[in-house]
C-alpha cells in the first residue's frame, strides 16, 4: 500500500464512521418519532370515537353509529376500517376493510397490536354518569358515583404503507447524506494526502538518488508545502554529502596509489623471494648433491675406529642438512604455489610398501617394529604428493616413538580411501592439537634440536592435502600414541607395469656418461658410479658431451645430464641432440629446479627425472631400471 492510500485512508475511515454514526441515529430517532405519532393519533381518534358513540350505543341508534364511522374513516387516509361493537363483541356499526385477526384483545382498557402491515386500537366504550340540572327549581342533581358499565367497543385499524415508506424514503435519504459526507471526507483528505504525500514521495525518490551516487539530486522547495523544512534539510543534506564525498575520493585516491605502491613492492619483493629460491634450490643443493655423493662413496671404503664413527657422523648431518633444506623449500613452493597436481589412477599398496622400506633400517636402529597393512586398493591422486605426505607422516612417527612400533595402513572408507600412520608414542596434548598442523610447531623440541627436524612435516601434509582437495587429520591419546590419516577419492585398477628393478646387482653394464657444468658434482657423480662398477665418461659443457657421442669408438647406453649447462643448451635439448646420434641412449635428467615447466618437457622428451640432491640409492635404482644388470657369481 503507497503512502498516499495509508494517509486517504487514515483521514477517510474517522469521517465515514462518524457520518455513518450520525446518520444512523438520526434513522433511528426520526423512524421512532414518526411511530409515536401514528400511536398518539390512533389512541386518539378511538377515544373520541369511544365518547361520541357512547350515547347512540346506548340508546341503540345504528344509524348515528354508522355516520360515526364513516366520518372516522374519512378523518385520515391511513384508516383502513373503523368498527363500533356491543359488549357481546358484535358488530354494530362499521367501516372500510376490516381484518378482525389482527385485533387486539378486546379489554376493559385500551389495548393496540402492531402487525408488518397494520395498527390496530382498541378503545372500550364506557357509560358516563351525568349531572342533571332543574331549571326549574334551581337545584342540580347528579347521578350517584358507582362502577362505569363497558357499553361495547370503538377498533380502529391503521394501514402502515404510507409509514414504511417515509421509512424507507428517511434511510435512503441517510445513506445518501452518509455517502456524500464520507465522499466529501474523501475528497479532502485526497487533497490533504496530495499536498503531503507528494513532497514526501519526492523527497524519498531524492534520497534513494542521493544513496546510489546522485549528489546532484534536490528537493524542489517551492512545492514541499508544509515539508519546506524537510526539503531544505534533505538539499543541505546532498551538498554535505557532495563534499564529503569529494574528500573521500582524494582519500581514496591517495590510498589507492600507496596501495598500488605496496602491491608494486610486495610485487617485486616475490620476484626477488622467487630468484632467491630459485637460487638457493639450485646453488645450495649443488654442492649438497656432490656431498652426499661423496660420503657414498666414503662409506663404501674400509674405514675403522674413529675414522668410521666420523664418516658415519658426516653421513648423519648431511642427511639431516638435506632433509632441512627439502622442508624448507617444500613450504616455500607451497606457499607460492609451485606444485602442479598431476593426478592419476595407481596402486597404493606398492608405494606404502616401498616407502615402508626405505624406513626399515631407521625403524631397526631404533628397536621400533614398523609394519605394513595394506590390501590392494587403487587411488585417483598425484602418486608423488601422496608419496610425500606418507613419507612425511611416517618421519614424525618414527621420530617421536621410543619404543612400541608404527603401523602404515589403508582401508576404504565409501568412496574414498583412507591412509592411516599409526605410532606408540607419547601422543599429543588436547590443547595441543589444533597447533599441530601449524609451520614450526614442535612438541617436546623446547631446545629446538635441528636432529628432531624444523616443525614443517605436518604443515607440508596439511598444505599438500589441500592441494589435493584430501581431508587430513589426527587423534591422540597423550601416554599411548596418535594416528594421523589423509583421506583420498578411490580409483580405477589399470593394467599394471612390472617394475624395472630388479635384486641389486653388484655392477652395471655398459659405458655411462655424466654432463655436469659443476666441478664438484661431475667428479662425485662419477666417482659414485664407477663405485658400481659403471665404465664413466664426464663432459663439462653440451660440445663436450656431443664430442664424445662422435667418438665411433664408444657406443653410450645411459647419460646422465644436468640440466642447467653453459651456453645456449641445456640438459633437455642435449638428451634430444644426442639421441639423433644413438637413438638407444637412455637420458637421466638432474636438477636442483624441477619445476612443472621442466617435468613437462622431461615427460614429453621421454627422459627421467630426478631432484638434486639425488640419494645415492635413488640414482643407483634409477640406473638400474634403465640398464640391464649383470649379477656376478
Amino acid at each position: 500500500m503507497t503512502l498516499r492510500s495509508r494517509v486517504v485512508l487514515a483521514a477517510l475511515i474517522p469521517v465515514t464512521l462518524v457520518a455513518i454514526t450520525l446518520t444512523t441515529l438520526f434513522l433511528v430517532r426520526h423512524l421512532g418519532d414518526l411511530d409515536r405519532a401514528l400511536e398518539l393519533h390512533g389512541q386518539a381518534l378511538a377515544r373520541q370515537a369511544a365518547v361520541s358513540a357512547e350515547f347512540s350505543l346506548f340508546t341503540g341508534n345504528r344509524e348515528v353509529l354508522s355516520a360515526l364511522v364513516q366520518g372516522v374513516a374519512r378523518t385520515d387516509d391511513d384508516i383502513s376500517g373503523v368498527a363500533i361493537l356491543d359488549q357481546q363483541g358484535k358488530i354494530v356499526a362499521d367501516a372500510g376493510r376490516l381484518n378482525r385477526d389482527a385485533w387486539p384483545t378486546l379489554a376493559a382498557h385500551e389495548t393496540r397490536t402492531n402487525g408488518a402491515r397494520k395498527t390496530a386500537f382498541a378503545v372500550p366504550i364506557e357509560q358516563r354518569a351525568l349531572a342533571v340540572d332543574d331549571a326549574y327549581s334551581g337545584t342540580e342533581f347528579a347521578v350517584a358515583a358507582g362502577p362505569r358499565q363497558q357499553l361495547g367497543h370503538v377498533v380502529i385499524e391503521f394501514t402502515r404503507e404510507r409509514l414504511i415508506e417515509e421509512h424507507i424514503r428517511l434511510i435512503v435519504i441517510g445513506l445518501l447524506t452518509a455517502l456524500f459526507g464520507a465522499g466529501l471526507g474523501g475528497f479532502i483528505a485526497l487533497r490533504i494526502a496530495r499536498s503531503v504525500t507528494e513532497p514526501l514521495l519526492e523527497a524519498t525518490d531524492v534520497v534513494i538518488r542521493i544513496g546510489h551516487g546522485d549528489l546532484a539530486a534536490r528537493v524542489d522547495a517551492v512545492k514541499a508545502g508544509p515539508l519546506l523544512d524537510l526539503a531544505t534539510g534533505i538539499n543541505a543534506m546532498a551538498v554535505r554529502i557532495g563534499l564529503t564525498q569529494g574528500e573521500l575520493q582524494q582519500r581514496i585516491d591517495a590510498a589507492t596509489a600507496e596501495l598500488v605502491a605496496q602491491r608494486d613492492a610486495a610485487e617485486r619483493a616475490t620476484t626477488a623471494k622467487s630468484r632467491f629460491l630459485a637460487a638457493a634450490s639450485h646453488d645450495l643443493r649443488q654442492p649438497l648433491h656432490a656431498l652426499g655423493l661423496f660420503v657414498s662413496r666414503l662409506i663404501k671404503l674400509s674405514w675403522k675406529g674413529e675414522q668410521r664413527q666420523l664418516i658415519d657422523h658426516v653421513e648423519e648431518s648431511v642427511t639431516s642438512l638435506q632433509d632441512m633444506l627439502d622442508r624448507l623449500l617444500d613450504i616455500s613452493r607451497l606457499e607460492a604455489g609451485g606444485y602442479r597436481v598431476d593426478a592419476a589412477d595407481f596402486d597404493l599398496q606398492p608405494m606404502l610398501q616401498r616407502v615402508a622400506r626405505e624406513f626399515a633400517p631407521i625403524a631397526h636402529d631404533q628397536h621400533i617394529h614398523l609394519r605394513v597393512r595394506s590390501l590392494p586398493i587403487w587411488i585417483h591422486s598425484d602418486p608423488r604428493l601422496v608419496e610425500r605426505v606418507v613419507f612425511n607422516l611416517l618421519t614424525n612417527a618414527l621420530r617421536y616413538t621410543r619404543q612400541g612400533g608404527v603401523l602404515v595402513a589403508s582401508r576404504r572408507q565409501g568412496e574414498q580411501v583412507r591412509i592411516q600412520v599409526w605410532d606408540t608414542g607419547r601422543g599429543i596434548a588436547p590443547e595441543l592439537q589444533s597447533e599441530i598442523f601449524e609451520e614450526y610447531v614442535q612438541i617436546g623440541n623446547d631446545e629446538r634440536d635441528q636432529r628432531k627436524g624444523l616443525g614443517l612435516g605436518l604443515a607440508i601434509c596439511k598444505r599438500i592435502a589441500s592441494l589435493l582437495s584430501a581431508t587430513i587429520g589426527m587423534r591422540s591419546v597423550p601416554g599411548r600414541g596418535s594416528v594421523f590419516w589423509i583421506d583420498l577419492p578411490i580409483g580405477a585398477p589399470t593394467i599394471a607395469i612390472a617394475s624395472a628393478l630388479q635384486a641389486e646387482p653388484n655392477t652395471l653394464q655398459g659405458p655411462i656418461l655424466v654432463v655436469d657444468d659443476d666441478p664438484l658434482c661431475l667428479a662425485s657423480t662419477a666417482d659414485v658410479i664407477s663405485g658400481w662398477g659403471g665404465t664413466v665418461s664426464v663432459a663439462n659443457s653440451a660440445e663436450s658431451a656431443l664430442d664424445l657421442c662422435r667418438n665411433e669408438l664408444v657406443t653410450y647406453v645411459l647419460a646422465v645430464c644436468d640440466i642447467r649447462l653453459p651456453g645456449d643448451v641445456d640438459g633437455i635439448a642435449l638428451g634430444q641432440r644426442l639421441r639423433q646420434l644413438n637413438p638407444s641412449i637412455r637420458i637421466v635428467l638432474v636438477s636442483a629446479d624441477v619445476t612443472p615447466l621442466v617435468q613437462a618437457q622431461a615427460r614429453r622428451a621421454g627422459f627421467s627425472l630426478l631432484k638434486k640432491p639425488v640419494a645415492p640409492a635413488r640414482l643407483r635404482a634409477m640406473l638400474l631400471s634403465l640398464l640391464e644388470p649383470k649379477s656376478l657369481p
